[in-house]
């Protein structure tokens, strides 16, 4: 079970994330924002464009009053394109990782949350498609958080 401070994380990038929408300014427009990891057969059309957040691994460096703490949080993105081909597969992926970046520095990088150091975008793998017997357009990949933040010893 997370502690506060990765409970406050989590809810603030949950709610980062559902502020992104094309009416808000941002390229894409988030339907649907879960703690999970599904596949894309797992994720219907009406529930695209879906990003599920799942924790990771942590690099903890003990120091005499607090923990440095990198923390490895994953997107599950699963995004219907505007086009089914490669280019529109990987414009759907690039525009939402911009929109992460917008909507993470928007918050100062720190989404808020006091004790966070930074949120940064440190990988992407995927941008693939939906096999050619699947009639409809969906374009994957997993986008990787690095999360470092501060946490009190009296807090762990």
């Amino acid at each position: 079970m997370p502690d506060a401070i990765r409970t406050d994380i989590l809810e603030a990038l949950e709610s980062t994330l559902e502020g992104i929408t094309t009416g808000a300014g941002y390229r894409t427009t988030l339907a649907n924002v879960d703690f999970a990891a599904r596949d894309w057969v797992d994720v219907g059309s009406g529930e695209r464009n879906w990003v599920g957040i799942v924790a990771q691994d942590e690099t903890i460096t003990d120091f005499p009053q607090r923990n440095e703490v990198l923390w490895r949080v994953d997107l599950v993105c699963h995004l219907t394109p505007s086009t089914n081909t490669p280019l529109g597969h990987i414009t759907a992926i690039a525009d939402l990782m911009t929109d992460i970046k917008r909507a993470i520095y928007a918050s100062n990088g720190d989404l808020g949350v006091v004790g966070v150091h930074y949120v940064r975008i440190v990988s992407k793998s995927g941008t693939e498609s939906a096999p050619a017997a699947v009639e409809e357009a969906i374009a994957s990949a997993v986008i990787g958080l690095e999360i470092k933040f501060f946490e009190d010893i009296s807090d762990t």
